[in-house]
């Protein structure tokens, strides 16, 4: 705190807070002088992995939200249809059996754990192939040729790249995906998803409900997955430091542990609210429920007042469905928990022992495993160095056995599955002499809590064999279950002096610390897992007090495998270690520097003190992997730090040597965070006064038109293109040329241009324009017509204010004959409206409502229903042949490019530029206007990000919720399209 107080008197200019945060620094080193500090469990205080951390600053949301998770939930559906193939194909068995795949059914996400490395690489390069082959929301790749997408195929696969693919990568120019910055974050974070293990490290170090999990009575409350300490426990503060590891970790944890009522009525509420997306949306969920029952396959049929049938009959079929689940995350979950600060300040357990307090440091451990980690003050004493040698010599005599239950039994797969509660029941009640001890330091039993698992060893044990069950209760109390199904404390039982008549089950959290005296014949089952050190199974073994004197427990080369876990554990520890003792260094010069100034902590040293947690994502994930943490320019202003400095390189460069890659040590660190609150104040919004609303015009120009049909008129002032009305939007300074400039060959009248008063600084019109809802249509004539003029279509927007008084001219104009037709008639009136969501008919072929009344074959112009469509805002497309047809005028690329001399930009616009792609010449030949293909090929600058402006802000009034669904959204953002996808149901 008294950091703290001393850095917000330099951030805040407060000067009372100065004075506090010298008193408080003060008072911290009187405390430091006259304490002495007792550690037990030394190894577990000392852990690297965790960090107490205070925040300091402004919260502000994470780099690239929201398209950080909504990419990351690409990346794990991808991760299931790879697997399930991987799991099918008879071809990769070897590979399967490095990867565990619990199939809880159609319309749940199935439980994925990687095993072994070669399934890793294997579910890795898969993944790679298959982005580059079709790109992904927000990572648009699969319009460059084939030599760049094979280096960014190894760029986000590979932890050490080629210069040659480095280059081309991470090139600036107009091609390169460093070009653009939010294809430069994405492919950042594909890297740290594949390359640097991030996925890989929450599909095989982690297990849910063991290593993470949600934690929805912790306060205060977070909806984020948190790390736990054992099976269902979850940490009271801690949380995983990387943000990509929290946000894969919270995904999973919601699709394995499925969503509450309380959550689905959130989701439909959303829902509800966007009532314009909300049956495609609810659509996406009832496909992947298949118990959902058909009479609620529509949204409109959902009543959510309906509570016990919503709670009995809708909501269980959803919670686990991952479209349901990737929906509450994205748009509940992730926005208001994915947070960051701009600096922390961070303590750990180097900060534990300080080597220049007054009085020596003591700590306590079972083993010694863990020294190569502690702190360089601390010195591990081996005052009896044959202990572990004894106890490993005790683990491996000759009456200890190993049980393989993991694989399924005799004649059945060999494939690895999870270890059931009915697995190990079986195994125990086969082994002879039995086994009447479980310490489950695997965490095997996760399907069932505690008194559960009593219960069901009760009901295996014959009741002349035990006649109560030893385990922990949901309050940590130690309890005995006994065979009338009443449970009692243990040290008030009669158990308590008769445990040779119990069973005990000791879980994962208390196989450490648990003290019971058990009968010298007593054998005992121990879980493994991987990850599981030696230090863990010796803590869990030494249960049984007498082992090795008459008590035994299961063996053989599990002890060298658990040894090399030990290993592994360490090497991938000290560089985070490292780092963590190279900050305390920092630290250390700065409170003496404090010393010697008196005491007094200034600003400037707060300002110092502190550290940058919110990194973006080129400062988390460098190119190369760098075991040198201490990078940090930091540590050269202080030469007292040389020595310290220099001995810790040492160890992490003799720990290197042993791994190829440091990069995933981070990933493993937890923090516990005290969140500084932010300082609530009602707000007063001066809201600028209301517009004057101009008056309706009707021009004679425009009437004369409406009568003659005549195209000259189009030219003159009463007209303008379309584009040319958001001048004066917020998205108008995104095309370089100026809006007013962009192609186009539909109009809008002057009135419909003109809705209120633009005098006054600072006028934006987005939230001014007028929707689109009448056009005018002017018909090419054909050879056939006697007094035909040859003319080419033409389409004008109208107010609705002129459709009204135009409608009347129409209708006095002479009436065709039947033979005739509405050829005669020069311009017609048609109803139109942007498609709002897929229950809704589609109404560019302008037949709803005509004046007058149009022939059965008449068919609208499609180029200019096209630009209508795009103009209007609707996002929707017809036809694979429509997507093209706005490809080809907005000047995207929609097909592979099969070019290898052709590059293209990012974001798929290739201009006048030749693109050679065959689909793509077949397309400028025979869906390209001739208008548009003259102006559209000259036309050098981008309009995708004025398009996206369009679309994501108030002047296509679409709520930008569900935007990124939409099938135009996604030619925006360069996802290539296949036919399969623009196919669209009909509404029903």
């Amino acid at each position: 705190m008294g950091i703290e107080k001393s850095w917000a008197t330099r951030d805040e200019g407060r000067v009372d807070g100065g004075a506090l945060g010298e008193s408080i620094a003060r008072l911290y080193q009187e405390f430091e002088s006259v304490s002495r500090d007792v550690v037990d469990e030394s190894d577990e205080n000392f852990s690297v992995k965790y960090e107490l951390i205070y925040t300091m600053g402004a919260q502000e949301a994470v780099e690239m939200s929201p398209g950080r998770w909504i990419l990351i939930q690409q990346i794990l559906a991808l991760v299931e249809t790879a697997v399930r193939q991987l799991m099918a194909d008879s071809v990769h068995t070897n590979l399967a059996e490095g990867l565990i795949f619990e199939d809880h059914g159609v319309g749940r996400v199935p439980v994925i754990r990687i095993l072994e490395e070669s399934a890793d690489r294997h579910l890795i390069g898969v993944l790679a192939a298959t982005i580059c082959r079709r790109g992904l929301t927000g990572f648009p790749v699969a319009h460059k040729n084939e030599r760049m997408r094979q280096a960014v195929h190894n760029y986000i696969s590979v932890n050490q790249v080629t210069p040659e693919d480095l280059a081309l990568v991470e090139d600036f120019d107009t091609t390169g995906l460093f070009n653009s910055p939010t294809t430069k974050n994405a492919v950042l974070l594909l890297r740290g998803l594949l390359a640097k293990g991030v996925l890989l490290f929450a599909l095989g170090q982690k297990r849910f409900r063991v290593n993470y999990g949600l934690a929805p009575a912790r306060r205060p409350p977070t909806m984020l997955a948190v790390p736990y300490r054992a099976k269902d426990m979850p940490s009271p503060r801690s949380e995983f430091s990387h943000p990509d590891v929290v946000i894969v970790l919270t995904c999973l944890s919601y699709y394995y542990s499925g969503l509450s009522d309380e959550q689905l009525y959130t989701c439909f509420q959303l829902l509800h609210d966007d009532s314009d997306q909300a049956e495609q949306e609810y659509g996406r969920w009832a496909a992947q429920a298949p118990d959902l029952p058909p009479s609620f396959q529509h949204f409109s049929s959902i009543n959510i007042e309906d509570k016990p049938q919503c709670e009995t009959i809708v909501f269980p079929a959803l919670r686990h469905a991952r479209p349901v689940v990737d929906f509450f995350l994205a748009y509940v979950v992730f926005p208001k928990e994915m947070k960051q600060f701009p600096l922390k300040l961070s303590s750990s357990g180097w900060d534990l022992a300080k080597p220049k307090k007054h009085h020596p440091l003591t700590g306590f451990s079972g083993t010694n495993d863990s020294k190569a980690v502690l702190p360089l003050s601390v010195t591990a004493l081996d005052l009896q160095p044959h202990t572990n040698a004894a106890v490993l010599s005790t683990i491996l005599r000759d009456e200890s056995i190993v049980l393989e239950v993991g694989t399924g039994g005799e004649g059945s797969s060999s494939r690895p599955s999870a270890l059931s509660k009915e697995m190990l029941l079986s195994s125990l009640t086969r082994s002879q002499p039995p086994m009447r001890v479980i310490l489950d330091i695997g965490a095997q039993v996760v399907e069932s809590s505690n008194l559960q698992m009593a219960k069901n060893l009760l009901d295996v044990v014959p009741a002349s064999s035990a006649d109560a069950v030893i385990f922990f209760d949901h309050q940590d109390e130690l309890s005995v279950l006994l065979r009338n199904g009443d449970v009692v404390p243990f040290l008030t039982s009669p158990f308590a002096t008769r445990t040779d008549r119990c069973l005990v089950f000791l879980d994962q959290a208390h196989t450490r610390g648990t003290d019971l005296k058990l009968p010298d014949d007593y054998r005992a089952a121990v879980t493994l897992e991987p990850g599981v050190t030696k230090d863990t199974l010796v803590q869990a073994c030494m249960r049984m007090r007498k082992l090795g004197r008459g008590q035994s427990l299961p063996n053989t080369d599990f002890i060298a495998w658990v040894i090399s876990e030990t290993w592994d554990e360490t090497v991938r520890s000290v560089p985070l270690w490292a780092t963590q003792g190279i900050r305390h260094a920092r630290q250390e010069a700065i409170w003496k520097r404090v010393e010697e100034n008196g005491g007094v902590f200034s600003s400037s040293d707060a300002q110092e003190y502190l550290e940058p947690e919110a990194m973006c994502l080129e400062e988390r994930l460098p190119t190369q992997a760098s075991a040198d943490p201490s990078a940090d320019d930091k540590t050269a202003k202080h030469g007292e730090m040389d020595a310290h400095t220099r001995a810790i390189r040492e160890k992490l460069v003799a720990f290197s040597r042993a791994t190829s890659s440091t990069a995933s040590s981070a990933l493993q660190e937890e923090q516990e965070r005290e969140l500084a609150p932010e300082i609530e104040e009602e707000r007063q919004v001066a809201r600028p006064p209301p517009r004057i609303a101009l008056p309706h015009k009707l021009d004679h120009r425009l009437v004369q038109f409406v009568r003659t049909g005549n195209t000259k008129l189009l030219t003159s002032a009463a007209f303008r293109p379309c584009y040319s009305v958001m001048s004066t939007t917020s998205a108008a300074a995104l095309f370089a040329p100026g809006i007013a400039t962009f192609p186009t060959d539909l109009l809008v009248t002057e009135d419909f241009a003109r809705t209120v008063d633009t005098t006054g600084p600072m006028y934006r019109s987005d939230s001014y324009q007028r929707g689109v809802q009448w056009v005018f249509v002017r018909f090419a004539r054909t050879a056939q017509d006697e007094n035909a003029n040859p003319a080419s279509p033409a389409m004008v927007v109208v107010s609705q204010w002129e459709a009204s008084r135009l409608k009347h001219v129409i209708e006095t104009l002479p009436k065709p004959s039947k033979s005739q037709g509405s050829s005669s008639v020069p311009v017609t009136l048609h109803a139109y409206l942007p498609r709002p969501n897929l229950t809704f008919s589609f109404m560019e072929h302008l037949k709803g409502y005509t004046v007058p009344a149009v022939a059965a074959d008449w068919e609208p112009p499609p180029d200019l229903v096209m630009q209508l469509n795009l103009f209007a805002g609707q996002l929707y497309l017809r036809s694979y042949n429509e997507y093209k047809r706005v490809c080809g005028y907005l000047g995207l690329a929609y097909a592979e490019n099969e070019d290898e001399e052709t590059a293209v930009p990012p974001d798929g616009f290739v201009g006048k530029r030749r693109y050679l792609s065959a689909a793509l010449a077949q397309a400028r030949s025979h869906f390209w206007p001739r208008s548009i293909t003259r102006l559209g090929v000259r036309r050098q600058e981008s309009p995708l990000k004025m398009m996206l402006s369009l679309s994501h802000g108030s002047i296509f009034k679409i709520k930008p919720r569900l935007l990124e669904k939409r099938l135009v959204y996604k030619s925006f953002v360069a996802v290539l399209l296949d036919m399969a996808m623009v196919v669209l149901p009909l509404p029903s």
